[in-house]
């Protein structure tokens, strides 16, 4: 995966992602997705049982 990062003065440079962090980013953003969800269910089970 290749990012284009813009530097503080301006420049723009290609950032190059080995496939080990891809995949720590894309079980990272699972997870999120995961707590979300779990966190939305929660507060809808305990609006439900009011």
């Amino acid at each position: 995966m290749i990012n284009i990062k813009r530097t503080s003065i301006g420049h723009y440079r290609d950032s190059v992602r080995t496939s080990g962090k891809v995949l720590a980013v894309f079980i990272r953003e699972i997870d999120v997705i995961f707590n979300l969800v779990c966190f939305i269910a929660a507060k809808v089970h305990l609006f439900l049982i009011r």
